[in-house]
């Protein structure tokens, strides 16, 4: 049954992108080069896959054989969110290159920016200011790209971000000086206004606006065993 032999081809094309097997993917897209297109049960295709793992020379391959770029997974992750949450700058610049949408919106209203300023990658925030991503876009809870870099303790992307034009308003910080941890000498409080120093002194956190510090990551399950074709 040719539809058996198809579902064979996708899911080994998924498990060689997994464990980057150039070689494998290759022989694959030249049996079945329409299995690029396809998808897992949450959504996520090759491309996505090869992008979290930071495969770049499978990105470039898959892209070759028309994988789209801007494909959406069930969860709103997009390969450029993915490259850009774990760290592949690599691959972030192909995407780019290859109109990737560098204002997705995706899960909880994180955008490419909002993950890589959370996880700290300078290099890939920079990137997407080049290309134009929003330093102002707010997730659903309100958070910006400058809030979670502050929040998560990245004063160079802090720095960066102010320097691009984020919007600093509204934004407060607090030092619990009930806490055994808060080592500033003087417990004092700082906002950031741009011109001033804001580094954060020891014991220094932020508070989220809400209350709570979300986690925007998302990622692709690996499978446990592949069927051989």
């Amino acid at each position: 049954n040719k539809n058996i032999f198809y579902c064979i081809y996708n899911m080994n094309l998924m498990a060689a992108t997994l464990r980057g097997d150039l070689h494998e993917v290759d022989r694959l897209l030249d049996i079945s080069p329409n299995s690029c297109y396809w998808k897992n049960y949450r959504g996520y295709t090759a491309l996505i896959a090869a992008a979290q793992k930071g495969h770049d020379s499978i990105v470039s391959r898959l892209i070759a054989k028309d994988a789209d770029v801007n494909h959406v997974a069930d969860d709103g992750a997009t390969a450029l969110a993915i490259a850009a949450q774990y760290g592949h700058a690599n691959v972030v610049d192909k995407l780019i290159s290859e109109d990737a949408d560098v204002n997705h919106v995706g899960l909880h209203g994180a955008t490419a920016l909002l993950l890589a300023a959370q996880n700290g990658h300078d290099s890939i925030v920079s990137r997407l200011i080049a290309n134009d991503a929003n330093v102002n876009h707010a997730a659903d809870n309100g958070d910006t790209a400058l809030y979670i870099a502050a929040q998560n303790g990245h004063d160079s992307i802090v720095r960066k971000l102010i320097n691009e034009g984020a919007n600093t308003e509204n934004i407060e910080f607090f030092c619990p000086i009930d806490y055994p941890y808060c080592n500033d000498s003087n417990n004092s409080c700082y906002g950031i206004k741009e011109g001033e120093n804001y580094s954060r002194p020891r014991g220094f956190l932020w508070e989220s606006q809400d209350g709570c510090k979300y986690d925007y990551r998302m990622g692709l399950e690996e499978p446990s065993t592949s069927t051989s074709a």
